[in-house]
């Protein structure tokens, strides 16, 4: 893991915390019940008990801390303190060497890139007694925790306690071996950790658990996928210390592949290949450097070197993984691999590459992968996904071998205007429905190939908000799945990236679509999967959720950046940051790229639009009592999502009128109100706030500290402001 390097750190920026009195208080406030107050102490240089004092002053309890934020919800942990700790002292939260958060930074599904590629330049946090006037302040601190606390309700589960939803939804649906439609229908498991999964069988039961499986298996799917780092699974030649264990990983994967088998499921690596190496790497090898970004350089794919490597590399998993499933690939943006993948094609610098293009080079990978693993195994898929191919699609296809499967973005380049604004999918959308055009002539394309194709959709989620384990609007993935069904061009379906992996009432919805001749009206899909006695309600409420939905001011940049992930979450602050928002990372008061292609008022009008029509539909289900799974999800994710849509206006408001210098008093009191509702749907279900890939967007302490932090900022328009020192 020495390959690896900490992103550089920003001196003299850093955010400003004025409604703690000190940034010590704020640490322990914001890792309470997530982080052991002994290593909190730790961190503070000082003791368990100084900890505790500092805490029972600030209204807060001494609790059990689960050992599974530090297994599961590390990214939770690294994010909450990027602003607060330096590296070391982060290390020394987390248990890790440097070399470890490093490595996690990097390969953790872009992490670095959602924390801002630079760390903010903050001091240590050291303990330190306080001051008369920061005593004064922290009763204040534990007057508005207790308040908001006499309205919470207790916790009923722990977070990351998914086992027992996962086993009620497996109990209650019934298994069914029928012909169906589709050949591959891939989720990614929902609590799958995305880093160094198959080094250890306690990790891969963790995050591939015998109940999700059984209540996959139950629903109809027969696929799950995970990302796999290749040189971690064969022997890297170049540098054999970036394979260490790779022997590990491997009896890991068969491990995995064989759990799955008892269910029918096969597992699909993920591929994003070959890896970018820092510049040491090339002193070694200096014919083998391509294109920049980022101090990283890809291996370029033009030599013949990678070339083998490639192929080779996937023969060898192929070879020593026989029951796989097969392997998907990311051929152009997500991490740097070829030259083109991350380049430009008129900014390619690199001397082999510039003398050839775009659609030669992805196709060219591709069809190495496909040559490596069709010489061991011909049955094994090689799913070739056209994320990102730039406009070159029917070129690579043409270039392709017919046995590679082409998977494309179903609602990709549907258009919509919204709110008198002209806009379109790349992907990551329910609120706008496909399939697109761009999709159907992909599929056409491989087709006249006689090639396999695939549909990849988000049947559950999408970034529009990923904090759900499901988006109840039915009526839109309804005419989604029978418009991808109609084309009658779709051999396969991925129904999710790392968001949209839970067993809901969606994908049992889907299974029905799925299964024989004739596609089920959506009435009867309600009756197939409600209780009679509610499928009325949730009829009309789905069609609220659904008309709702439509007006989500969608973009690509604007479910990236904006805070519909974060909700209350996400913190509110006195003046304007500075700071640029960050891809499903940290909103800020970012408004500029929330809003993107659209106008303020028109952005903040949507959202208005979005979040008053969706209580409409809460309305319809107040008087639906059931203790029926799928019902009882589908209320929980529907009010948390008017938590997180209403939010996003507040907030969206809340910046426009600081910025003019008008009245947000009435816009901070709903707020509180938020989070309160939220903290208490989450006590009762540990679904809520939770991704794969990103972990808790927010915890229930955090939703506490946005809770006070209203409270001072409505103070301060009272005229009550409270100081802070921030050390």
């Amino acid at each position: 893991m020495g390959t690896y390097s900490l992103p550089p750190v920003k001196k003299g920026i850093k955010l400003e915390y004025k409604y703690f009195p000190t940034r010590m208080q704020l640490f322990v406030y914001r890792n309470w019940g997530v982080v052991d107050a002994d290593v909190l102490a730790e961190v503070l240089s000082t003791t368990r008990e100084k900890v505790l004092k500092i805490a029972y002053d600030m209204g807060l309890e001494d609790c059990n801390v689960s050992k599974d934020w530090l297994r599961k919800g590390y990214i939770t942990i690294i994010r909450s303190n990027w602003h607060l700790i330096p590296y070391n002292q982060l290390c020394t939260l987390l248990g890790w060497s440097e070399d470890k958060l490093a490595y996690i930074l990097k390969e953790d599904d872009f992490l670095s890139h959602k924390l801002g590629a630079f760390k903010p330049d903050v001091p240590e946090l050291v303990y330190m007694p306080l001051t008369e006037e920061q005593v004064v302040e922290t009763r204040k601190i534990k007057e508005i925790t207790l308040q908001a606390k006499s309205v919470l309700c207790d916790m009923e589960v722990m977070p990351f306690d998914f086992r027992p939803f996962f086993k009620k939804i497996g109990e209650s649906v019934e298994y069914e071996n029928r012909e169906n439609r589709f050949h591959e229908r891939i989720v990614y498991s929902y609590c799958a950790l995305y880093g160094d999964t198959l080094s250890s069988f306690e990790a891969i039961d963790e995050s591939f658990p015998d109940e999700l499986l059984e209540a996959y298996m139950k629903i109809g799917i027969n696929g799950i996928w995970m990302q796999a780092v290749m040189y971690t699974l064969v022997p890297f030649h170049f540098d054999m210390s970036l394979s260490a264990g790779y022997e590990k990983r491997l009896e890991g994967l068969n491990y995995l592949i064989n759990k799955l088998e008892k269910y029918h499921i096969k597992l699909y690596l993920y591929l994003n290949e070959p890896r970018s190496m820092p510049e040491k790497f090339f002193e070694k090898y200096p014919d083998l450097k391509g294109e920049e970004e980022l101090g990283f350089y890809a291996m370029c794919t033009s030599t013949p070197e990678v070339k083998e490597y490639i192929r080779n590399g996937c023969a060898y998993i192929a070879r020593n993984a026989p029951g796989l499933g097969g392997f998907i690939t990311i051929t152009a943006s997500e991490n740097l691999t070829n030259c083109y993948s991350r380049i430009a094609p008129d900014r390619i610098k690199c001397e082999r590459c510039r003398e050839r293009t775009f659609a030669e080079v992805v196709a060219e990978v591709n069809r190495l992968v496909y040559e490596g693993v069709s010489g061991v195994n011909k049955y094994m898929k090689v799913i070739a996904w056209s994320w990102a191919w730039k406009g070159q699609t029917e070129i690579i296809v043409q270039l392709l071998p017919s046995g590679v499967t082409v998977m494309g973005v179903s609602e990709e380049g549907v258009t919509k205007n919204i709110g008198g604004v002209e806009t379109s999918v790349i992907d990551y959308s329910i609120s706008l429905v496909g399939p697109g055009e761009h999709a159907r002539r992909t599929w056409e394309m491989a087709k006249k190939k006689n090639m396999h194709t695939m549909a990849k959709i988000q049947a559950n989620c999408t970034w529009e908000c990923a904090a759900v384990p499901f988006i109840p609007a039915f009526e839109l993935v309804y005419d989604h799945l029978r418009g991808i069904i109609e084309t009658n061009l779709v051999d396969g379906i991925m129904l999710g990236w790392t968001l949209g992996g839970y067993p809901s009432a969606t994908l049992m919805m889907l299974k029905y679509m799925f299964q024989g001749k004739d596609v089920p009206s959506l009435d009867e899909l309600y009756e197939l999967v409600f209780p009679s006695d509610c499928v009325e309600r949730i009829r009309k409420a789905s069609v609220m959720f659904s008309k709702a939905f439509r007006e989500f001011p969608f973009s690509i940049n604007t479910v990236y950046f904006a805070p519909q992930n974060y909700g209350p979450g996400n913190l509110l602050f006195e003046g304007k940051t500075g700071f640029a928002a960050t891809m499903l990372g940290y909103p800020y008061d970012d408004i500029d790229s929330w809003s993107n292609i659209f106008p303020q008022e028109v952005y903040v009008n949507q959202l208005r639009k979005l979040s008053e029509a969706w209580r409409l539909g809460i309305l319809e289900l107040e008087t639906v009592n059931t203790d029926n799974p799928f019902v009882s999800d589908l209320m929980d994710c529907a009010k948390a999502l008017y938590c997180h849509f209403r939010s996003s206006y507040l907030q969206a408001m809340f910046v426009v009128l600081r910025d003019s210098g008008e009245d947000v008093s009435e816009l901070l009191e709903e707020e509180k109100s938020l989070c309160i509702e939220l903290i208490n749907i989450m006590a009762r279900n540990p679904m809520i706030g939770y991704e794969s890939s990103n972990h808790y967007f927010y915890t229930r302490q955090m939703l506490l500290e946005k809770y006070v932090c209203c409270e001072y900022l409505i103070d301060k328009i009272k005229g009550k402001g409270r100081g802070n020192d921030e050390t």
